[in-house]
């Protein structure tokens, strides 16, 4: 009988292809629109998923993200050095400057400073595409990112728009009106705001950066062997009066944010509302049509002795393996749109487990919806509508 339910969907080519189109079509909506999201989110904690050997951030306590810059007095960083429990804590400089590049354009930038000794925060080795890490010790050196490289600070050659080429290593740049030599170019992920990417040490960020008595940004430390994170957390949180936050609750207040009170939840929750309406408009219309024009078949079943629950058991295992196959139809393109944006320099786009897993789940529910449009008039089929 399922063998026949299955031959059934697909007997009718036309109408088959139009309920898998809309289902692929709605997957497809759902899953890039929440893959660009996520990517979108991915990029406003990024500097958390960099540093992994990073236990604790301290921050001023009305920090809202990631990247919301509320600085902080030098002392901070004694501080949390003397609290019990802390292994080492280092500074971190978050701030954005105004470039000058050597063909005379101005540009802004993201200066990252990290620690002059451990060079905690910065490009890891396997990031650098040029140079290394260690030639941050060398008068006024900054690492830039690949993008920074061969877009934003791209010096011009010529009258028209492609008329550049990529900055160089060992080539000059101002900061702040101060000079800064390019010494790396490393890879990173695009920043949230779009920005020119510089890494340099804490002490030379300073320096660059507009002189106020506030500059520390974070606190970076790890816990001591055998010592609880979160007790280390508290710790400082009742010294200091300053924010303590293990790598996982600084993401979750950076994604709560971001999507709560930054609006982009909103805007992205519509338009994977639209997928789903979309999915339910155009399948559940197909799908209606699809048993309507098979009622016949459902009476001869009917006439025969077949039970009205074995039907509609049929129709919702026609309506799951069309949503199925139209989940997976849509996934595979939208994994498709990611490889293609892979290198983008314009947009991230994820598919986390979670949101593999939970298409699947909404796919499952608009078929299943779809298929409720219809099942109402198997049930009320009267068996002698196959004589007439």
């Amino acid at each position: 009988m399922n063998l026949f339910a299955l031959k059934m969907l697909t007997g009718d080519r036309a109408k088959y292809l139009g309920i898998i189109t809309g289902l692929t079509f709605a997957a497809l909506l759902i899953v890039q629109q929440a893959g660009i999201f996520c990517g979108f989110l991915a990029m406003t904690y990024q500097s958390v998923n960099r540093m992994p050997e990073v236990k604790l951030w301290i921050a001023d306590p009305d920090v809202r993200f990631i990247d919301d810059g509320r600085p902080m007095l030098d002392n901070a960083l004694l501080r949390v050095r003397s609290i019990p429990g802390v292994a080492w804590a280092v500074p971190y400089y978050k701030g954005i400057l105004h470039v000058r590049l050597p063909d005379g354009r101005g540009q802004t930038c993201t200066l990252t400073g990290i620690d002059d000794n451990s060079f905690i925060g910065g490009p890891r080795k396997e990031e650098m595409v040029e140079g290394n890490l260690e030639d941050l010790k060398q008068a006024d050196a900054v690492i830039i990112d690949t993008r920074t490289a061969t877009d934003l600070f791209a010096i011009k050659t010529g009258p028209k728009p492609e008329d550049k080429r990529p900055i160089k290593v060992g080539e000059t740049i101002e900061l702040n009106d101060q000079r800064a030599t390019v010494v790396g170019i490393c890879r990173t992920m695009l920043q949230l705001q779009g920005e020119a990417t510089c890494f340099t040490t804490y002490t030379r960020a300073i320096k660059f950066a507009p002189t106020e008595r506030r500059m520390l940004s974070f606190v970076l430390a790890d816990v001591s062997k055998g010592e609880n994170v979160d007790e280390v957390a508290q710790r400082i949180r009742t010294v200091t009066r300053l924010a303590a936050f293990t790598p996982q609750q600084f993401k979750d207040k950076t994604y709560a944010f971001f999507v709560f009170e930054g609006g982009f939840g909103v805007f992205f929750g519509i338009t994977v509302l639209f997928g789903v309406i979309i999915g339910v408009g155009i399948a559940g219309q197909m799908f209606y049509n699809f048993v309507t024009d098979n009622l016949r078949y459902f009476a001869v079943l009917k006439a025969m002795g077949t039970g009205t629950g074995r039907l509609v058991g049929m129709v919702i295992l026609q309506a799951t393996a069309a949503g199925l196959l139209g989940w997976a139809l849509g996934v595979g393109m939208a994994g498709g749109f990611g490889w293609l944006v892979r290198d983008s320099d314009k947009i991230v786009f994820k598919i986390p487990l979670e949101l593999f897993l939970g298409s699947a789940v909404v796919m499952m529910l608009i078929a299943w919806i779809s298929a409720l449009l219809s099942i109402r008039t198997v049930i009320r089929l009267d068996p002698a509508t196959v004589f007439k």
